[in-house]
């Protein structure tokens, strides 16, 4: 179960981006294909963006869960996108003679969503997608002069956009902090989302994946959390909320 709860998927846009950090079993992969169906259902996304950047290897178990979940989303209308593959991974692949049928590749997320809004015409300044404007555009921007790869940057561009919305919904108005560290020569990102609103009732229950009080998928809070290397959260019930998050270089 372990691997299951550590597999986040985001919403950016009509976009799903499910990053791909933990080895996967075969029940790992059958929970996040049902997660992945049933998210396409709900929220009507076209395309999903598979990262694997992290992975040092890809062998035919995973290249068979890639055609596999892609053969299931061209069923619910979606495409579906895989980012990050590192040149050895791609080399070995070739070797093997394994094909990722029904799978583009590209370099990085960036791309992948650019290929996916012009397959499906998806107008840029359309999207509620909050990563190139907004807290998100701001946030991608500091870590991007910090030295984060672009993978890093989407991760903070959505935590922001995540934590911004939250602070938006429910509490109208707040404040975002960026503070770029350096901790014993090694550089991070601390970004801090404060607000004065109703608070949180029962902290617990809200990083819990699928609880909400309104009508989102619950993945806010949840999923900005396994995103980030560092996550706390402050909250007092008619005084407002603090999240605090760090992701190193």
């Amino acid at each position: 179960m372990e691997g299951q709860q550590r597999i986040p998927i985001l919403k950016v846009g009509r976009v799903l981006i499910v990053p791909i950090q933990v080895d996967m079993d075969d029940r790992t992969v059958i929970h996040l294909q049902e997660r992945i169906l049933t998210e396409l259902e709900r929220t009507g996304a076209r395309g999903v963006l598979i990262d694997i950047s992290i992975l040092e290897m890809v062998d035919s178990f995973i290249g068979r869960v890639l055609s596999d979940v892609a053969a299931m989303a061209r069923i619910m209308d979606a495409r579906t996108v895989v980012v990050g593959m590192q040149p050895a991974v791609a080399i070995t692949l070739v070797e093997l003679g394994l094909e990722l049928r029904g799978v583009d590749t590209v370099l990085n997320v960036d791309e992948g969503i650019k290929l996916l809004r012009s397959e499906f015409g998806i107008d840029e300044e359309e999207e509620d997608a909050g990563l190139y404007g907004g807290p998100g555009g701001e946030v991608r921007a500091i870590a991007a002069s910090l030295g984060f790869r672009v993978t890093d940057q989407t991760r903070l561009a959505t935590v922001a956009s995540e934590l911004a919305r939250n602070v938006v919904k429910y509490a109208s108005r707040g404040r975002m902090i960026a503070q770029p560290l350096d901790a014993a020569g090694r550089a991070g990102l601390r970004l801090i989302f404060e607000d004065r609103g109703p608070g949180i009732p029962d902290i617990a229950a809200a990083m819990r994946d699928g609880f909400s009080t309104g009508r989102g998928l619950g993945k806010g809070l949840p999923g900005s959390k396994r995103l980030v290397d560092e996550f706390e959260i402050e909250s007092e019930v008619g005084r407002g909320t603090r999240v605090t998050v760090v992701r190193w270089l």
